[in-house]
């Protein structure tokens, strides 16, 4: 909101993907917190009522269907191949064109693409935002991401919204952490 993509924009949701899925809402140039100041939790979002539960038991989860592991579980259950160990393993096979790890990509890509269709649709987003290890895989992701999220947005809103890339990549929760940290310390 401040040093990155979102800079100048007033609605938004930035996703980080990496071992999880965190991220945040912003409305009104603000960050949209509930009771005692919790964040939105992003991760939770139940997408598939029949999917795999989380540690907590909520099936189908964002974090669940779409964080790194979800990459390379994707590849390994329809590939039967094991040389894909990690999510940078299977981008790098897709951007060498292996069309399993292609599909794998696309898959993943449509979760994501249902969670920000879900939230614009709530919302009114300007702009959803991929942060955090997984947007490494840059245009590769995000095209699929963007070919996908008109399936699940409202016409007149997809219109009006951008999917984009976090400007620091995997820095970007540290960087808001230590914005929100300093905050807090001056507010004392």
């Amino acid at each position: 909101m401040r040093f990155g993509a979102g800079r100048p924009f007033d609605r938004f949701v930035l996703i980080t993907i990496g071992t999880g899925i965190g991220g945040g809402v912003i409305v009104g140039r603000r960050v949209v917190t509930g009771t005692g100041g919790m964040p939105a939790v992003i991760g939770a979002l139940c997408l598939d009522s029949d999917g795999p539960t989380n540690y907590s038991g909520i099936p189908g989860t964002f974090e669940r269907l779409a964080s790194a592991a979800a990459f390379v579980g994707w590849y390994k259950s329809r590939s039967g191949r094991r040389d894909a160990s990690s999510a940078e393993d299977v981008l790098r096979l897709a951007a060498c064109r292996d069309a399993i790890a292609e599909a794998a990509v696309d898959g993943v890509a449509q979760t994501i693409a249902q969670a920000f269709g879900v939230m614009t649709n709530l919302l009114n987003l300007e702009v959803c935002i991929i942060g955090g290890g997984v947007s490494a895989a840059g245009e590769i992701l995000l095209g699929a991401v963007r070919h996908h999220l008109a399936r699940f947005t409202w016409p007149s809103l997809h219109r009006n919204v951008r999917v984009l890339l976090a400007y620091h990549g995997n820095d970007v929760g540290l960087i808001g952490a230590a914005v929100m940290a300093a905050e807090r310390l001056r507010a004392r």
